[in-house]
């Protein structure tokens, strides 16, 4: 669907040569690069490049900063700042590859990890070994309540906050899964946290086909976390969800219909 390959080894968004995959987060890059979108001093947040999938014009992100961790997956490549002495400001900037069909997104936020110490220069809780990566999804630790959100749209599609106090731990890599952990209660799987929500209002005949998408009999429903319906349609059979990564195929009479989630500006 136009979306970039994201492989190994090719050049990132900045045009400041090979970047490995660095999955898990990497550390940053000795030198920030200056090339290209504007000059930035060594340890600052470097510019990033951005195409605008209707007209092919680039643009630069800047992000004000000390890296705190560099990215690749789900068709982005994520640099995120360390947070700002004193305010704990930080930025994540989602870069998209060149030729994909969605623009990268920006995010700014006020960094709180309820696990982590409180770093004694900048006085946040923060500790870069922490990961913000869960299997399908990002999670920023923002005051207030950490936000969930899609890494391929960012905050602007699919947004979910945990309760103040909780954080993520991610999923080890030997058969466990992303749990969400908070003082005082039991830990929770990622999935099941926001996924019980939809189906207590929809009915025990919902049955989720793909993210937030459910059907209910012939209805198709795409529903925000809260239960409320912002998209609905008809399929004729059981929709299933596609080999491309969001997209789902339902039936419209004898025709297969494949949709897949877009960016509204």
């Amino acid at each position: 669907m136009g979306r970039g390959s994201g492989a190994p080894g090719s050049r990132g968004p900045t045009g400041c040569g090979p970047i490995a995959a660095p999955t898990p987060w990497a550390a940053p890059p000795p030198r920030a690069c200056a090339s290209r979108c504007s000059s930035a001093r060594t340890g600052s947040a470097p510019s990033t490049r951005r195409r605008t999938g209707r007209s092919g014009s680039r643009a630069c992100a800047r992000a004000a900063g000390t890296v705190d961790r560099v990215a690749r997956f789900s068709y982005r490549t994520f640099l995120v700042t360390a947070p700002a002495r004193g305010s704990c400001r930080a930025t994540v900037l989602a870069a998209a590859p060149p030729g994909d069909e969605h623009p990268g997104w920006r995010y700014d936020f006020v960094w709180d990890q309820p696990q982590a110490a409180r770093d004694p220069r900048t006085g946040c809780r923060w500790d870069r070994t922490l990961s913000l990566r869960a299997e399908y999804d990002l999670v920023l630790p923002e005051r207030g309540g950490a936000l969930v959100v899609d890494p391929y749209f960012g905050p602007k599609q699919r947004r979910r906050r945990l309760a103040e106090g909780a954080y993520l731990v991610p999923a080890d890599g030997r058969g466990s899964m992303d749990l969400i952990r908070a003082p005082g209660a039991t830990d929770r799987l990622l999935d099941r946290v926001f996924g019980d929500r939809p189906i207590k209002v929809l009915g025990a005949g919902a049955r989720r086909v793909n993210g937030d998408l459910f059907q209910v009999g012939r209805r198709l429903l795409l529903v925000n976390h809260d239960g409320t319906v912002r998209w609905r349609a008809t399929s004729d059979c059981v929709a299933f969800a596609a080999a491309i990564p969001a997209a789902t195929t339902y039936c419209d009479g004898r025709n297969l219909v494949e949709i897949e989630p877009v960016r509204k500006d």
